[in-house]
């Protein structure tokens, strides 16, 4: 989509779909919240000495904070542990995730019973990238792979996994 080179970012934004009309007001009236508090530090800061230069300057730096977050998951209550399982060594288990996130993220899936020895993920990645800047919704499925502890036995456990999300 081809962007009018005179349109603020702001426009250009909404006009993509990437952020709300009212997001960008309330991000246009705290950045001259910042402008305003900045102008009233230097005023107060300046020395009072009167052949001090009539202009100053300041330099205004902002950045964007990575943020990401565990939308929904659909995981199992528990798994169902076969025989056939126990003698090729593990289970495949689908999984899905939403999430939420303005960068790139890392998902983490780690065991937490003492029947899985190690959790790998057979299909896709656990590292996810943004395309795009902003706020994204992302359903994310996954087929887990639970490589059974030794000495495992067929039967029912828990869900035996544990997810974490962090901005990469």
């Amino acid at each position: 989509m081809g962007m009018r080179s005179d349109a603020r970012l702001g426009e250009q934004r909404v006009e993509e779909g990437v952020i709300s009309p009212n997001a960008v007001q309330r991000s246009l009236e705290r950045q001259r919240r910042l402008m305003a508090i900045a102008l009233s530090s230097v005023a107060l800061l300046a020395p009072l000495n009167t052949k001090a230069a009539d202009t100053a300057r300041i330099q205004v730096v902002a950045s964007v904070v990575a943020r990401a977050s565990i939308e929904s998951q659909r995981l199992p209550s528990h798994v169902v542990v076969s025989a056939e399982d126990v003698a090729r060594g593990f289970v495949d288990v689908p999984v899905e995730i939403g999430v939420r996130s303005n960068h790139a993220v890392m998902l983490g899936f780690s065991a937490n019973s003492r029947h899985v020895a190690r959790i790998d993920v057979t299909n896709g990645s656990a590292y996810v990238a943004q395309p795009a800047p902003g706020m994204r919704s992302q359903r994310l499925s996954y087929q887990l792979r639970l490589l059974l502890a030794p000495g495992a036995q067929p039967g029912r456990i828990a869900f035996p996994v544990s997810v974490s999300l962090t901005p990469a």
